[in-house]
């Protein structure tokens, strides 16, 4: 086995593991003169001084690239952020400065310097940055309290600070596109667009007139096509793949404009020819929140993972396996499956555990999850058994 161990060596072909990140970063915030930097395994994170480097996306980003290259990427990160400008000291300075953004709901690792967040769609949240020369800063509780302004004050701010730029209108005999694809190149951040209210309905007149579906693969891009079921069908496998391809990712949900012009999820019904796209999409975003979900600390239990299967008919369910944690921290899933001994797990609707006082919300955790303390007892599991579904 030695040779071979040589070989993936010299070709390159070792992966890097997340210490082996942690432990390069460390080293090279320590080449900037920062010695207090220290490394959070649970949150991969890297905290020095008042700041904090999130590793997630660096780690995605480098995981296929080539061994050679890893060096120069890692230190074009590390250098970025340590040479960011200062932030803004004052709300005067802060203002003109700050745009939302859209983020996956799972917390970003740990509570010190978490951004400041609110809900904005399913498995979703708005998150404030400052928008500086070169790159942009996370907005979090402590910039708030030194600028003396409340969290609903930011981001009024900075929503009105959002612009799009209107699309001309067609000109006489111009063929009007079936898909509007807009990129942030940096400044724009047009990604943030849906949260500006009517901003999508507003663009029916460059679909002939059809109501604009908006899909947001990726924290750059935002796609937008007309509410056509063939157009749709086609549209959602290449965004999904693209959601999960990116390091950055976003959502592979459609979304629509509402009767006041807020941006909601696309809905279909049980027999529209969308249905089965649309909750695939809903179940996969639920999947990756979940699963980030996991890197944050502190959760008073046991988080149970929550999983995807697909039926032959294309549709999917969600379900979480519960096997006898104590205390269980429960993801909303379609499906729970209770281990029942050498008889193996059976499948019970959430609704039924819920009606059986089960388990209990919890408050401030996204995205949502309930508390189960004790796990059933003989004469529950014997009770549940009798609501059993085949999935």
């Amino acid at each position: 086995m030695t040779p071979v161990f040589f070989w993936r060596r010299a070709t390159g072909s070792t992966p890097l593991t997340r210490e082996d990140l942690a432990k390069r970063v460390v080293k090279r915030l320590r080449r900037h003169g920062i010695r207090d930097a220290r490394f959070d395994a649970d949150a991969f994170v890297v905290q020095y001084e008042s700041a904090a480097m999130y590793l997630h996306n660096l780690y995605a980003e480098i995981t296929s690239a080539p061994r050679p290259e890893l060096r120069s990427r890692i230190n074009a990160f590390v250098d970025a952020l340590v040479r960011m400008p200062q932030t803004p000291a004052d709300w005067s300075g802060a203002r003109p400065r700050l745009r939302p953004v859209l983020r996956g709901a799972a917390p970003m690792a740990f509570e010190r310097n978490a951004p400041v967040s609110r809900p904005a769609m399913p498995f979703l949240a708005e998150m404030l940055v400052i928008d500086l020369p070169a790159s942009m800063a996370y907005v979090t509780g402590e910039h708030l309290r030194s600028w003396g302004v409340t969290e609903d004050a930011a981001f009024a701010a900075a929503r009105a600070n959002l612009r799009a730029a209107p699309l001309a209108a067609a000109g006489p005999g111009e063929s009007l596109p079936t898909i509007l694809h807009f990129v942030d190149e940096g400044d724009s951040y047009c990604a943030s667009f849906p949260l500006i209210d009517g901003w999508l309905a507003g663009l029916g007149g460059r679909l002939d007139g059809r109501r604009p579906v908006a899909f947001l693969p990726d924290r750059t891009t935002v796609v937008v096509t007309s509410d056509d079921p063939d157009t749709l069908l086609a549209t959602f496998p290449l965004v999904e793949a693209e959601f999960l391809e990116s390091a950055r990712s976003t959502s592979p949900m459609a979304y629509v404009s509402d009767d006041l012009g807020r941006t909601v999820p696309y809905e279909a019904p049980p027999g529209h020819p969308l249905h089965h796209a649309v909750r695939r999409a809903e179940r996969l975003l639920a999947l990756r929140e979940y699963e980030r979900q996991h890197h944050t600390t502190g959760l008073p239990g046991t988080p149970l993972p929550l999983r995807m299967a697909q039926r032959p008919d294309g549709s999917t369910f969600t379900y979480a396996l519960w096997s006898g944690e104590e205390p269980a921290l429960m993801p909303v899933a379609d499906l729970i499956a209770i281990s029942d001994g050498e008889a193996g797990p059976f499948f019970v609707p959430w609704a039924e555990l819920a009606l059986r006082d089960l388990f209990t919300p919890l408050d401030g955790i996204a995205p949502p999850r309930h508390l189960a303390p004790d796990f059933p007892d003989e004469a529950t599991r014997a009770a549940l058994k009798t609501c059993e579904i085949q999935p």
